[in-house]
């Protein structure tokens, strides 16, 4: 159907069918804001428990050392809130590098990850360059340096 077949099919509609039409389409938009906001509710109601779950894995080292990362105010807030998504954050940010404890085992794997790096298809040059400032992060940080 062109456009102009469209435009003269509902040119044509009385106005009891354009509110009909509306009607279902009322209907539709509700049962999907219905289904979207349960889904943020079990979000929600599920974000303590993932808090918690990754919270009893880590170590002591680990949590100082977030806890110095996120400084202890925002610290006690994310505790507070139960918030899994600023931990996850402050993860991500403290442990850039496989540690084992052997520290020339850490650096060996650490340069050769970085070694490894080559570009996939399809990748853009920006997730390359990322891939390679996060493995050459690792590679200092297992360095001590």
């Amino acid at each position: 159907m062109t456009l102009e077949e469209q435009t003269n099919y509902y040119n044509s509609m009385t106005a009891d069918a354009i509110e009909d039409i509306n009607a279902i389409l009322k209907e539709k938009f509700r049962a999907e804001i219905t289904i979207i906001s349960s889904q943020q509710h079990q979000w929600k109601a599920d974000a303590p428990k993932l808090y918690w779950m990754t919270r009893s894995n880590m170590s002591k080292e680990s949590t100082d050392k977030i806890r110095q990362h996120m400084g202890l105010t925002d610290f006690e807030k994310s505790e507070r809130m139960q918030d899994p998504v600023s931990l996850w954050t402050a993860m991500k940010a403290t442990h850039s590098a496989r540690n084992t404890g052997n520290s020339r085992q850490d650096q060996l794997f650490a340069r050769n990850s970085y070694n490894a790096i080559r570009m996939e298809p399809r990748e853009t040059i920006v997730n390359l360059h990322r891939r390679l400032l996060l493995a050459a992060e690792a590679i200092s940080t297992t360095s001590g340096g």
